[in-house]
């Protein structure tokens, strides 16, 4: 499963992206077709990064607004 999302602005979305690296989630970059910041999910995937990129996205909330 892809889970697509949009920020606020086009600099928002990039320090997102930017900011997930260090936390191991890699490729969170904008994506030509669906024009949106796209997080690749699969049955395989770990929880792990499943809750990483939930915590993340918590975290990018409380300190961007």
């Amino acid at each position: 499963m892809n889970v697509t999302f949009r920020l606020p602005s086009d600099k928002l979305e990039t320090e997102f992206a930017n900011e997930s690296t260090p936390e191991g989630l890699v490729e969170l970059k904008r994506h030509r077709s669906a024009d949106s910041i796209r997080a690749s999910i699969y049955n395989a995937s770990p929880r792990k990064g499943v809750d990483a990129l939930v915590s993340l996205m918590n975290e990018f909330e409380l300190t961007h607004g």
